[in-house]
């Protein structure tokens, strides 16, 4: 059996980018949450031309399937470095900035097959699998352009693995407005799924953003990813493709230096009969970042891999609407 899933596009785009790959619309959407407008806080992005940003990247995946009566089980752990190279910052408070992995220290580990580490810093030659991760260590990857509330205006490829006309979105949106602590705001997205004919499928989805708190300039926002389609919810076949995207987690702003100083992001989500009545899919995850400060050092032992937590169905009702 193949195990299903790809272990290192999951792991690039992981440390790449902030957010699963979707396709953003517009937005975000207003809430219609009640709130006490009494104090508001105004959350936007505030980059310096010429400033490299850098953020410590931990994200550790573990994905067991069972097909026919054969369970495959996937694990990942990474440790990694990212960075914002700010270019340009308009007065109107558009921003410029080129995307970069600067080093990762990654293990795999597949079933009945002996571990694989690689470290950027260490192995001048990589080792078998890991020659596309190699490739993008230490290069300008992708030009992004956005506003101060961190919508996409523009997404330019600069090495020849990124891709220029993808819409993922590289931050996380924040409202278009000041707002109060509850307040809630939405991110409509677009997901594209295939059906068993194999037909593509477009399907309706979002991250909502909450306000939750706000403690000595540090807003803390939950961030949760929803799939709006009632139906969608309750087919394998669909969930299967998504289920890797159904992350929720909270996001810590600095409001005054305006830049996400730290986030944490889970899955744990099963997957019950997408390929016969015995197949079964765990996805776990759990990604986290912190900001690092000028000349500071990362840890060089790899995180510890996670396993399986419990044994529960998809529930019924993740993703659906408040």
């Amino acid at each position: 059996m193949k195990n299903q899933i790809g272990v290192l596009p999951v792991f690039l785009t992981a440390i790449v980018l902030f957010s699963p790959a979707v396709l953003a619309q517009d937005g975000p959407e207003n809430s219609d949450t009640a709130v006490d407008t009494a104090e508001l806080y105004d959350l936007a992005y505030k980059f310096n031309v010429g400033e490299t940003l850098r953020w410590e990247v931990i994200h550790k995946l573990t994905v067991q399937t069972t097909i026919e009566g054969t369970t495959e089980t996937a694990k990942t752990r990474s440790e990694s470095v990212k960075a914002w190279k700010v270019t340009d910052v308009t007065p109107e408070g558009i921003i410029t900035f080129v995307n970069s992995v600067e080093s990762v220290k990654m293990t795999k580990e597949l079933s009945d097959r002996a571990e694989v580490e690689y470290d950027s810093q260490r192995d001048a030659v990589p080792p078998a699998g890991y020659e596309a991760t190699a490739k993008v260590i230490g290069v300008p990857l992708t030009m992004f352009r956005i506003n101060s509330r961190g919508k996409l205006l523009r997404r330019e490829p600069r090495h020849a693995q990124s891709d220029g006309n993808d819409s993922t979105p590289v931050t996380v949106r924040l409202p278009d407005s000041p707002v109060a602590i509850g307040a809630t705001w939405n991110q409509p997205l677009d997901v594209e799924v295939r059906l068993k004919n194999g037909n593509p499928r477009p399907l309706k989805a979002r991250q909502r953003m909450e306000l939750e708190s706000v403690a000595d300039g540090i807003a803390t926002i939950a961030v949760d990813f929803q799939i709006l389609d009632p139906a969608a919810r309750h087919d394998p076949n669909i969930m299967v493709q998504v289920m890797h995207r159904l992350s929720r987690g909270k996001v810590r702003l600095d409001i005054e230096a305006g830049r996400i100083i730290s986030q944490e992001m889970t899955i744990d989500e099963r997957v019950l009969g997408f390929s016969g009545a015995s197949s079964s899919m765990h996805h776990l995850m759990s990604f986290s970042e912190r900001i690092l400060k000028a000349n500071e050092k990362v840890a060089k032992k790899p995180p510890r891999p996670i396993g399986p937590q419990r044994d529960t169905s998809l529930p019924a009702d993740r993703g659906t609407l408040d």
